[in-house]
């Protein structure tokens, strides 16, 4: 996939500011579509999973921990529609899960943007944590 536009990583990287980690967080992904038939932008932010090697929790992946300080997301829109909160899963093909979801217009584009609550399932884990020699390694 190509680099994002410039205004998009900006805008990305102002709303993951407000992204607190209960503990060390992950790296954060970003997936965007440009919708050209509604002329909106699709974002979906989210923080990686850890990947545990070695030591007795060997193989296991975990999520990071994180609040979100949503009214200074909100502030980053220029125009709201809506701000809405989804608590799970609406079935076995919505990778999506536990998000915020908000529509709204940023530097005059309309953006959909979702703040996943823990990464999409069908992705890779974005850190490893290494028990043996005490470090996190970034996969992504």
């Amino acid at each position: 996939m190509s680099s994002p536009p410039r205004w998009l990583a900006e805008m990305a990287n102002e709303i993951t500011a407000n992204l607190h980690g209960t503990d060390l967080l992950a790296p954060l992904g970003c997936h965007y579509h440009h919708n050209q038939r509604a002329d909106q932008w699709e974002i979906t932010l989210f923080a990686s999973t850890t990947h545990v090697i070695g030591g007795s929790f060997d193989g296991l992946k975990t999520t990071s921990g994180f609040f979100l300080d949503l009214q200074q997301v909100i502030a980053v829109f220029s125009d709201l529609r809506s701000c809405n909160w989804q608590s799970g899963s609406m079935g076995d093909d919505d990778e999506a899960g536990a998000h915020i979801a908000i529509d709204g217009d940023y530097e005059g584009r309309k953006i959909w943007l979702r703040i996943l609550s823990a990464p999409p399932q069908s992705l890779e884990h974005g850190r490893e944590a290494r028990v043996y020699q005490s470090q996190f390694e970034e996969v992504w």
